[in-house]
C-alpha cells in the first residue's frame, strides 16, 4: 500500500502518518496475546522475539516495533520475563508490572483483551511479520521526510553531506528476517588456514580426534572424514530399518566410548525403552531375554559390569512428550553449561514428531523443523544427527532401495542437511535374501566429500549394528 499522492505532487507528512496507521492497535494487540497464551515449551515467543529484532542501532528489546506506550510496557516486562526463565502470562505479568502501572491496563482486563484479540496461537508470528513490517514503513516515512527537509533547506555545495546522512538513516533501518554482518577476506582466510592446520592435524595424528565427532564404524567414518561442528547428518529410512538402532549406537560410542556429551531427544521411545536397549547393545544381551525375563547369571553379570563402567557417561536422555526445537535450544544449552563443552553432538528421533506450529500445513512445519536443527547445529557448535521418515518410494520399486527423492514430505531436508544416510536392509523385504543380516548404510548426500554404501552387520536382537570391515 503507497502513501496517496496529490495532483502528482509528494504527500504531506500528515497523509504520511494516516497511510502509515495500518491497524497498529490491533496488530500489537495480537502479538502481545501471542506471547502470552503460548504454553511454556512453544517455539512461538522465541520466533515473535527473533522477528522483533532490536537492529544494530536500537537500544532494548525491541520495544520501537510497538507504537502505543502500553504495549511497550508489556513487551519489556514479557522479555524480561523470558530472560529470567519466568513465565509470561497474564497473571505472572501483573504480579511483574509496576503497581502504579496496573491501573493503566485494567488490573489485568487489557491482558486479557489482547490474547482475545488473537485468533490463534499459530498466527502470532504472522502478526509479529506485520508489526516489523509496519515498524519498517514507519522508518522509510521518517527517512522520507529528513530527506524531504534536508532538500528543501541544504545549501547546494552541501548536496553530498545530506545524502550521507539521508543514507545512514537507511543503513540503520531493520529488514524483517535479514540481520548479520559481512565478514573480510582477511579474517575468513585466516579461519580457513586454521581449519586446514587442524584438519592435517587430526590426519597425522589420529589421537587428537578424541574429541571429535565419529559413528564408531571405521568405514563410515573414513568416508566421512573429519565431521566439524554445525553439520547436520539425517538419517533416513521406512520404518523397521533401524534407525533408532543406528542413532542410539553412535550416541553410546560418543558418551561410552569417547566421553563426550551426547544428548538424546526421544519422540517415540520411553527413556526406559532406551535404556533397555543400549544395555542389550553394550552389554550384548539379547533383546528378547531381556524383556522376557530369561537372562541368565553370565548375563546378569555383563549387565552389571557394562552399567559400573559406563555409569559416568555423559549420555543424556530426554523423552518428554511434545518437545520442539526452543526446547531443545534450551536443552543444549543446558548440557554445554553442566559439562563446561558443547555436546559432540545431538540425536533427534525422529523429526516428523517434532511439535512445531504456527505453520500454515505440515510441509511447511517439516521444513521449518529441517531448517531449526541446522541453525541449532551452527549455534550450539555441535552435529546435529536427526532421524527421519521417507515417503513410500522404496516399496514402488522392484530393489526397494531408498532415494533421497523418497525423504518424507519436504524436500528441504535435503537441502539443509550436510549428509544424508539412507538405511535399507533386503533381509526386510526378502526372508530368505542372501544378504540376511546385513544393512546398507547408503550415504547419499555428502557435502565437499565422497559418496558410497557401507554395509555393516545388523544384530537386531542384541540392538546393535557392527562394522563388517573391522571385527567389534
Amino acid at each position: 500500500m503507497s502513501a496517496p499522492a496529490v495532483n502528482g505532487s509528494l504527500p504531506t507528512i500528515e497523509q504520511l502518518d494516516r497511510a502509515l496507521a495500518r491497524n497498529d492497535r490491533s496488530n500489537e494487540m495480537a502479538v502481545l496475546g501471542a506471547m502470552m497464551s503460548a504454553p511454556p515449551n512453544s517455539a512461538v515467543p522465541g520466533e515473535i522475539r527473533e522477528m522483533l529484532y532490536p537492529g544494530e542501532e536500537q537500544r532494548g528489546v525491541g520495544e520501537h516495533h510497538f507504537v502505543l506506550p502500553t504495549h511497550k510496557l508489556i513487551w519489556t516486562t514479557i522479555i524480561r520475563q523470558m530472560d529470567q526463565g519466568l513465565l509470561f502470562d497474564p497473571q505472572a505479568l501483573m504480579a511483574a508490572l509496576p503497581t502504579e502501572k496496573l491501573g493503566q491496563l485494567g488490573n489485568g482486563v487489557y491482558l486479557v483483551t489482547c490474547i482475545e484479540q488473537l485468533p490463534t496461537l499459530a498466527n502470532g508470528t504472522y502478526y509479529a511479520k506485520i508489526v516489523a513490517n509496519a515498524t519498517l514503513l514507519r522508518g522509510l516515512g521518517e527517512v522520507g521526510a529528513v530527506s524531504a527537509q534536508l532538500a528543501g533547506t541544504t545549501a547546494l555545495d552541501d548536496a553530498a553531506e545530506a545524502y550521507d546522512t539521508v543514507r545512514r538513516r537507511l543503513d540503520q533501518l531493520v529488514v524483517p528476517g535479514l540481520s548479520g554482518a559481512m565478514t573480510s577476506w582477511e579474517q575468513v582466510g585466516a579461519e580457513a588456514l586454521a581449519e586446514m592446520e587442524r584438519l592435517q592435524q587430526l590426519a597425522e595424528t589420529p589421537d587428537a580426534a578424541e574429541g571429535v565427532f565419529s559413528t564408531g564404524w571405521p568405514d563410515l567414518d573414513r568416508l566421512l572424514g573429519t565431521v566439524a561442528p554445525g553439520t547436520l547428518i539425517i538419517i533416513a529410512g521406512r520404518p523397521g530399518m533401524a534407525k533408532s538402532t543406528a542413532a542410539r549406537n553412535i550416541a553410546q560410542h560418543l558418551a561410552m566410548r569417547k566421553k563426550l556429551p551426547a544428548p538424546f531427544f526421544s519422540l517415540e521411545m520411553s527413556r526406559l525403552e532406551i535404556g533397555l536397549t543400549m544395555m542389550a547393545a553394550g552389554a550384548r544381551l539379547k533383546s528378547d531375554a531381556i524383556r522376557h525375563g530369561t537372562l541368565s547369571d553370565e548375563d546378569w553379570v555383563e549387565a552389571a559390569r557394562y552399567l559400573g563402567q559406563t555409569a559416568d557417561a555423559p549420555l543424556e536422555i530426554d523423552d518428554t512428550p511434545g518437545m520442539n526445537l526452543a526446547y531443545a535450544d534450551r536443552m543444549l544449552a543446558n548440557v554445554t553449561r553442566k559439562y563446561g563443552q558443547p555436546p559432540a553432538a545431538y540425536f533427534w528421533d525422529y523429526l516428523q514428531l517434532g511439535d512445531e506450529r504456527g505453520h500454515g500445513n505440515r510441509q511447511e512445519a517439516v521444513s521449518a523443523m529441517s531448517r531449526g536443527h541446522k541453525l541449532l547445529c551452527k549455534k550450539h557448535n555441535t552435529v546435529g544427527v536427526v532421524l527421519s521418515q521417507l515417503n513410500r518410494g522404496p516399496e514402488n520399486r522392484t530393489d526397494k532401495r531408498p532415494q533421497l527423492s523418497d525423504l518424507r514430505e519436504s524436500g528441504s531436508l535435503e537441502q539443509d542437511a550436510d549428509v544424508v544416510i539412507l538405511l535399507h536392509r533386503d533381509d526386510y523385504y526378502d526372508k530368505e535374501s542372501p544378504r540376511a543380516g546385513e544393512i546398507d548404510l547408503i550415504v547419499a548426500k555428502h557435502r565437499g566429500g565422497p559418496t558410497d554404501t557401507i554395509t555393516l552387520a545388523a544384530q537386531l536382537h542384541m540392538s546393535r549394528l557392527v562394522s563388517m570391515a573391522i571385527p567389534a
